[in-house]
């Protein structure tokens, strides 16, 4: 049987010690963590402008596809094609698709599609290039 003299539990040192070691490894570990969700939010974004710098190039080269020539002499003269849209993180993108090329037959297209942050995001710096892509196009 035991005491009732007997201590028993922690003393308030070693409460404070305890403590002190788990706030030097939460600041330890805080960086890291922060570090990774902003990442995370930059991966995210530069993944949905990829998919929209894509898209832009899918369009553009149907349309040079289905118009041919004349196609090809209105994307290559008229200004770039400019759209925007916002990713499901709140970042604004500008996607401008240039066309480049002689746009006679038998010759051969480029397309590129430029894909940008609009506004100072916090992730993103206006103007940022977030993705980008270049393809040719063969011109029938």
């Amino acid at each position: 049987m035991r005491n009732r003299d007997e201590e028993s539990g922690f003393s308030m040192i070693e409460v404070v010690v305890a403590l002190t070691l788990a706030g030097i490894l939460l600041a330890v570990l805080a960086p890291l963590v922060i570090g990774t969700v902003v990442a995370t939010g930059k991966m995210t974004t530069i993944s949905s402008a990829t998919q929209v710098a894509a898209a832009g190039n899918d369009a553009a080269r149907a349309q040079l596809d289905a118009g041919g020539l004349a196609s090809c002499s209105s994307l290559v003269s008229g200004s770039p094609g400019l759209t925007t849209s916002t990713d499901q993180r709140g970042v604004t993108m500008r996607r401008a698709v240039t066309v480049t090329g002689a746009c006679t037959a038998k010759s051969v297209a480029t397309v590129v599609v430029r894909v940008t942050a609009v506004g100072d995001t916090g992730l993103f710096r206006d103007g940022t290039e977030l993705a980008s892509t270049r393809t040719r196009v063969y011109l029938p």
